[in-house]
C-alpha cells in the first residue's frame, strides 16, 4: 500500500529526484542551456529495494541510555515502539515514539541523500572538533556546532543534484571549483568534497566560532592537502579582494558552483551576491543560495533578480510550511549570473 511505499526511504529518494528533475525541465529551460545539457537526468533513480537502512542515535544527545535503533528493513513506527519500550524517558511513551520515529525517517532520508560514508565522516569531523574544545578541568562539556545542512535531506538532494550537473558539464576539467560563503563547521564543504575527488572548495567565513579554524586540519588529513582553502574575515571586505583578482593578468580559477550561505542580513547577503559575480565561470556556472525564507536573505535574492544581475532557474522548499519559497520553514534558490 501507499503507506508502506512511503516508509521506504529509497523509494522516496527516487521520487524526490524524479520530481526535482521534472521541475527543472518544466520551470528552468535556461538551466539546461546554461550548463550544457539538452535534458536533465535524475542522479539517483534506481530500483526500489524492499529493505530500509539501519540507523541509530541518542534521543537525548550524549545520553546512551536513550539509544534508539532501527534495524534494516524495520519500519520507523515499529523501531520507535521497540526502542522506546526500554528507554527511560522524561515524557509519555507516545511522545518518545513520535520523536523517535520522526528522527528515524529524517536520518534515513539524509542517509540516502549523501555520498556513501558521509554520515560517519560527519561524526568523525565533529569528534575531531570536540577533542579540540577547551573544557575547564573537571567539567563535562558539550561542543555545539551552529547550522548544518544535514538537518534537511531535501537540501542535500538539491545540492548534490546541482553539483552533479556542474561535474558533468566540466567532465574534462582537472578540477571543479566550488566557492562558498559561510563555512562554519564544514558540513556543506564535506558534502562537496565527498561527491567527486576533482572538487576543490574555496570558502569565506566570518570566523566567529572557535571551531571553524580547526576544520581545515581535519580536511587536510582526510583528503588531499589543498582541496580546501578558507579565508576568514568579513565577506564584505574579503570578497571584493577575491573578485578583484579576476582582473589580473593571471586570474585564479573561476567558480563553477557558488553557494551563498553567509551573513543573513540584507546588506551583507546582497553584497555577497554582487561581489561573487566576477568570480563565476562565464556561461557555465550555478549560483545556489540558502535560506531565502529568511526575510532579509529573500529580499537580497529578489533584488539581484529584479535588477538583472541574476537569472533565476528554480527553488526547493518545504511547501508544507508555507505557500511559497519565501514563507517556507526551509528553502533554497538557484540560478546564474547574467
Amino acid at each position: 500500500g501507499l503507506e508502506d511505499v512511503l516508509q521506504r526511504n529509497d523509494a522516496v529518494e527516487a521520487i524526490v529526484e524524479v520530481l526535482f528533475a521534472a521541475k527543472q525541465r518544466r520551470r528552468s529551460p535556461a538551466f539546461s542551456a546554461r550548463v550544457g545539457f539538452e535534458d536533465i537526468d535524475p542522479m539517483f533513480v534506481k530500483a526500489w529495494p524492499a529493505l530500509r537502512p539501519d540507523v541509530s542515535f541518542d534521543l537525548v544527545p550524549l545520553n546512551r541510555e536513550t539509544k534508539i535503533t532501527a534495524r534494516r528493513g524495520e519500519s520507523a513506527a515499529k523501531a520507535a515502539a521497540r526502542s522506546c519500550a526500554v528507554v527511560p524517558y522524561l515524557h509519555a511513551t507516545a511522545d518518545c515514539e513520535a520523536e523517535a520515529a520522526a528522527e528515524i525517517i529524517r536520518l534515513r532520508g539524509a542517509h540516502n541523500a549523501v555520498p556513501a560514508g558521509f554520515g560517519q565522516m560527519r561524526i568523525d569531523l565533529e569528534e575531531y572538533l570536540q577533542e579540540r574544545f577547551e573544557c575547564p578541568a573537571g567539567e563535562t562539556c558539550l561542543a555545539l556546532f551552529e547550522g548544518g545542512t544535514y538537518s534537511y535531506p531535501f537540501k542535500l538532494h538539491a545540492m548534490r543534484n546541482l553539483l552533479g550537473h556542474v561535474l558533468r558539464d566540466r567532465a574534462t576539467a582537472k578540477f571543479v571549483e566550488v566557492c562558498e560563503v559561510g563555512f562554519n563547521a564544514g558540513h556543506s564543504t564535506l558534502l562537496w568534497l565527498m561527491q567527486d575527488p576533482r572538487v576543490r572548495v574555496r570558502a569565506f567565513d566570518l570566523g566567529v566560532h572557535w571551531y571553524s579554524p580547526h576544520v581545515t586540519g581535519f580536511f587536510d588529513a582526510a583528503f588531499d592537502v589543498g582541496r580546501v582553502e578558507v579565508v576568514f574575515g568579513d565577506s564584505q571586505e574579503t570578497l571584493p579582494a577575491f573578485a578583484a583578482a579576476f582582473n589580473a593578468t593571471e586570474p585564479p580559477e573561476f567558480c563553477d558552483l557558488i553557494f551563498v550561505d553567509g551573513d543573513h542580513h540584507y546588506a551583507a547577503a546582497l553584497s555577497d551576491l554582487r561581489n561573487l559575480r566576477a568570480a563565476a565561470r562565464p556561461g557555465h556556472h550555478v549560483l545556489l543560495m540558502d535560506d531565502p525564507d529568511h526575510d532579509e536573505v529573500g529580499r537580497a535574492w529578489r533584488a539581484v533578480v529584479n535588477d538583472g544581475t541574476v537569472e533565476p532557474f528554480g527553488d526547493v522548499y518545504e511547501d508544507a510550511h508555507g505557500a511559497s519559497v519565501y514563507g517556507a520553514r526551509a528553502a533554497m534558490v538557484y540560478g546564474a549570473y547574467v
